[in-house]
C-alpha cells in the first residue's frame, strides 16, 4: 500500500420501523402476542418515523461509503414487517448492509417467508452468516445474533459453528491487512442489558475476536449510546441508541437520544485510524456531535 484511502461507514440500530398494516389474528396466538400490546400501549409513543427521517436525512448529508443497521428493523418479525423494510433498505442514501435482532425473529420463521427479503443487504441463507464486506482496505463483517427466545426474553445467540466461522474469517482477512469492522444486534460485554435480554453464549464471540482479531465491534439492542471494550482485548466496542427513539413530553438521557455513529476509517503505509463521532438529536429537534474519540494502530499481519 501506498497511498492513504479513507472510508465511511454510518452506523444505526433498532429503528422499529411501523408495522405496515394489522398484524394477522393468527400471528397472535405466541410470543407476538406481549409484544403487540406493548407496541400498541407503549412502544409506538416511542419509536416515530419522524426521528428516524431526520437520522437518515443527516446520514445522507455525511456521504458515507456504506451503512450499517445492527439489527431490529421490525418490531415482530412478521413477513409483511420485512418487505417494508426490505424498502426502506432500498431507499437508503448509501449502499447498506444489515443483520437481524431479536424482533426481527420473535418467534420461528421460515427464511424464505422474512428473512430471505434482506439478501441483497444481509445473507443469502441461514448458513451463510458471518457476512463479509469487502470496501476499500475494510472489511464489514456480520454476524447473526438474532434466534427466536421465550416468552418476556429477548437473548440472543450465535451458535458454536457461526463462531467459528468467524474467527477463521476476521483471521483470513488480517492475513489481506484489512481494518476488521464486526457488526452484531447484541452487546457483546456484559452489563449493557439484563440477562434476560442478553447474548447468552457471549463467551463464545469473544473467544472468537481475540482468536481472529478485530478492531471495532458495532452493536445494537441495548438502546443506549455507549462505548467499550472486550475483555481481554484492546478492540473498541461500539453501541448506539435505537434511530427512531423519542421520550415525547418526558427527559431522555444522552445516552438514550436517538443517534447514529459516523465512522472514518483511515489506513496509510503506517497503520490505521478510525474515528468515531457520535451524533444526535438535540432538544430542538437537530443532529449534533454528542460524542467522539480515536483509535489507532498498525496494520493487521
Amino acid at each position: 500500500m501506498t497511498q492513504t484511502s479513507t472510508l465511511r461507514i454510518a452506523h444505526l440500530s433498532d429503528p422499529h420501523l411501523p408495522p405496515p398494516g394489522p398484524v394477522p389474528l393468527r400471528s397472535l396466538f405466541s410470543k407476538r402476542a406481549l409484544s403487540v400490546l406493548s407496541w400498541r400501549r407503549i412502544r409506538r409513543h416511542h419509536h416515530r418515523p419522524e426521528i428516524l427521517a431526520r437520522i437518515v436525512d443527516d446520514i445522507a448529508a455525511h456521504t458515507p461509503d456504506l451503512i450499517a443497521v445492527s439489527g431490529d428493523l421490525t418490531n415482530f418479525g412478521l413477513p409483511a414487517e420485512y418487505a417494508a423494510a426490505a424498502r426502506w433498505l432500498a431507499g437508503l442514501p448509501a449502499p447498506a448492509r444489515t443483520i437481524m435482532g431479536n424482533h426481527d425473529m420473535m418467534t420461528t420463521l421460515e427464511w424464505r417467508r422474512g428473512p430471505a427479503l434482506w439478501s441483497q443487504w444481509m445473507a443469502d441463507t441461514p448458513d451463510t452468516f458471518p457476512t463479509i464486506t469487502r470496501l476499500n482496505g475494510v472489511a464489514l463483517v456480520g454476524v447473526n445474533s438474532g434466534v427466536p427466545s421465550p416468552p418476556t426474553f429477548a437473548t440472543g445467540r450465535i451458535g458454536q459453528t457461526q463462531a467459528d466461522r468467524l474467527a477463521d474469517a476476521l483471521a483470513t482477512l488480517g492475513r489481506e491487512n484489512r481494518v476488521r469492522v464486526v457488526m452484531i444486534h447484541h452487546p457483546p460485554v456484559r452489563g449493557l442489558v439484563t440477562r434476560r435480554k442478553a447474548l447468552t453464549d457471549m463467551k463464545l464471540f469473544q473467544d472468537a475476536i481475540r482468536r481472529g482479531g478485530a478492531e471495532l465491534v458495532l452493536h445494537g439492542h441495548s438502546h443506549k449510546t455507549t462505548q467499550t471494550t472486550l475483555p481481554g482485548t484492546a478492540t473498541v466496542v461500539q453501541g448506539i441508541a435505537s434511530a427512531s427513539f423519542t421520550a415525547g413530553d418526558h427527559t431522555v438521557s444522552a445516552e438514550r437520544t436517538a443517534a447514529w455513529n459516523r465512522i472514518d476509517i483511515t489506513r496509510d503505509p503506517q497503520g490505521w485510524s478510525i474515528h468515531v463521532t457520535t451524533r444526535a438529536i438535540t432538544p430542538d429537534g437537530t443532529l449534533a456531535p454528542a460524542h467522539a474519540y480515536r483509535i489507532a494502530g498498525a496494520l493487521p499481519v
